[in-house]
This record gives structure tokens, sequence and C-alpha cells, in this order.
């Protein structure tokens, strides 16, 4: 009885300090329902990697070719900014604060045809390639006669160069829209078991733990209704992460994914850092070049960069702590036993700048 005491002690002990060694996050839910309920339940999430949210402004830009409804009027095309779940009704209300008309009949050409589309189709369902016209309506809503058969010259308004731009962003910003309080409304309400039926929630996640080896991914691609669009917003990454704001450690980064191209097309390197000589790699395809540690942080890079791999910083967390702890097994020479086989590149290759690699 004693030893199977024991064991059962042992095997539980085992299950707790997996589960601490594991990096996990918290998700706290709280019914909105008032009077009594503000039911809460709290889950335990562990994670392989992070998949981060890339925060943009809720803004497309569409550039649209106006025909006014005198024919002596040449064509003009126009950009302007609609909200990404809008509809066209709301394209024509952009429409008329850069125009100043007052009715518009929206168009799609496609192969040789004009497709009218109506006030409550989503702008989710228009592609960036698209082409919309603009018809011009008069007071008693007739348009303005089709030039689907004309070749004419439009002009270029100066607000089809005012594109929406985010502005650059820093990796932590990522980390506290991930861990930001939201309110689950519409769609996405929870099921309160207090209440049994759907309610507004509030959900908020927090880290418990962060792994040895951080993972981050950056979801470039946002899928849209009928097409897919990648997010070129500039992520400022640093070379030294620091998550003491999230209870977390500090963390060197050793790797990265770059996703060169758009969404229509493109291609994927990597660029790591050797644990042999301290030195940055690029390997793209079947080319392998030296590149510089400002080179793998240039803007560039950060606009097209979609996964990051940090390694925790054990001289940091050793001077705060006085003990690595666990963390001895991590340490370079350990790093490098089990990477054996590998080697950097036997020709003295030449420092580029992303560019081709050259032999000296």
């Amino acid at each position: 009885i004693l030893l199977v005491f024991y064991f059962f002690k042992i095997v539980d002990r085992n299950r707790t300090v997996s589960r601490r060694s594991k990096p996990s996050s918290r998700t706290t839910l709280i019914c909105e329902q008032q009077n009594p309920c503000a039911y809460s339940t709290t889950d335990d999430e562990p994670y392989m990697s992070l998949s981060l949210p890339i925060p943009t402004k809720n803004q497309r830009f569409v550039k649209v070719m106006v025909i006014k409804f005198q024919p002596r009027d040449s064509p003009v095309v126009y950009g302007v900014r609609v909200s990404k779940s809008g509809t066209v009704s709301d394209l024509k209300e952009s429409l008329k604060q850069a125009t100043q008309c007052s009715n518009f009949k929206i168009v799609e050409v496609y192969q040789d045809r004009e497709w009218e589309l109506k006030d409550s189709q989503e702008m989710q369902t228009i592609a960036k390639d698209d082409v919309i016209w603009a018809y011009e309506k008069d007071l008693s809503g007739s348009a303005a006669a089709s030039i689907l058969d004309r070749d004419l010259e439009p002009t270029m308004h100066p607000s089809t160069k005012r594109e929406v731009i985010d502005p650059p962003m820093d990796l932590l910003e990522c980390f506290r829209h991930y861990t930001a309080r939201e309110v689950c409304r519409g769609d996405q309400q929870w099921h309160c078991p207090r209440c049994d039926e759907l309610k507004d929630a509030t959900k908020k996640t927090t880290f418990q733990t962060f792994p040895e080896i951080l993972v981050v991914q950056l979801p470039r691609f946002q899928r849209q209704e009928v097409f897919e669009e990648k997010l070129p917003v500039q992520i400022i990454y640093p070379t030294l992460l620091d998550l003491s704001e999230f209870n977390g450690d500090s963390y060197n980064l050793f790797g990265a994914v770059i996703h060169l191209g758009d969404e229509g097309s493109g291609q994927y390197s990597a660029l790591a850092k050797s644990p042999l000589d301290d030195q940055w790699y690029r390997y793209d395809d079947g080319q392998c070049e030296i590149v510089d540690e400002q080179a793998v942080i240039s803007k560039d890079m950060q606009k097209d960069v979609c996964m990051l791999f940090y390694k925790r910083n054990l001289a940091v967390v050793t001077e705060k702590t006085g003990v690595p702890q666990r963390l001895r097994s991590m340490s370079r020479t350990t790093s490098i036993s089990k990477f054996s086989a590998y080697a950097p590149p036997k020709t003295n290759l030449k420092v580029a700048s992303l560019g081709k690699a050259k032999e000296m």
C-alpha cells in the first residue's frame, strides 16, 4: 500500500512539473449579463508557437473611374477609402465626398461586359485588381451613357496617390493586441453555462509560461470573401526581445522566415544564425549566403517577415535569478552537440546585402 501511495504521488508530481514546464496561455471568459450572472470560466491552453495578430486599419483603398453625366467631360479616376467590412453603398458615399456628385451607378467591368453592383454587396467580394466604374446619375435617376465601346483616356485624380498605409508597428504591440481585453458580441457570443444561452462576454488572454524556444507566427495573408490579400505592415522586431512586460524573460533572435512577393505569387526564404560562428546566413532555394545582422532587421525584411524564432537569453536569466535552473540543458555546448551534422558552407562567402552570394 505504501509503495502504491508513493507511486501515485510521484506520478502526480511529474504531471505538475510537466504542466509548469510547458508553455501555456490562460483565457478567461466572463458573462456580461448583470444581476446576477457574471459567470466566469478559465482555461489553460499549451502552445507550440504563438500566432500573433497584426493590427491594421480597417480600411482599404479603391480606385474607381468616374464617368460624368455630361458627355463632354472626360472620365476621371479617383482613389477613395472604404471600410473593409463596408458595402457598395459605403463606396458610393465616399465617391460623393470626393466628386461632389449626388448619386452613382457602380459597375464592375469583366470580360468586356459591365456588371452592376448592388448597394448591399460587401466590399470583401471586390478584389484589389477588379475594374470598377461609377456612372453619375442625374436627378431623375438616369445614369450616364455607357463608354464600354469607346476608347477614352481617363484623367488621374491626385487622390489616386493617397493609399492607405499602416504605420510601422513594434512586435511588442502585437503581443499587447493578443492579450488585450475584447468583448464577444454578435455572432461571436459565448454560451454561458449559468444563463444556458448565448450572451455577450468579456475575453482576456494572459501568458502563464514561456518556452525555451519561442516561435512567433505573423499571419500576413488575410482571407476575404472571394480573395486573399497580403498585409504589408512593417513589424519592427528586435534581435533582443524583452518580454518582462508579460512576466517573461529576454530572448535572442536566431531565425526568421520571409515571404517575398504578394498574395498572388512569391517565395519563402529563411534567415538563420549559426551556433558555430555566430554569423547570419540566408537560405534561398539552392543558394546560401552570408548576410549582415543589420540586413536581417532591415525595413524590407520587416515588411515581409512571417515567422520569427527566439531563444531564451541565458545570460540575462542568470543575472536576474543567480541560478539558470533548468536552462543549463540549453547551453551553447549542448546545442551544438545536438546538431553535430551541421557544417558551414565550405566556400568563403562574401558578405552581401541580401543579393546573390559571391565566392571569394
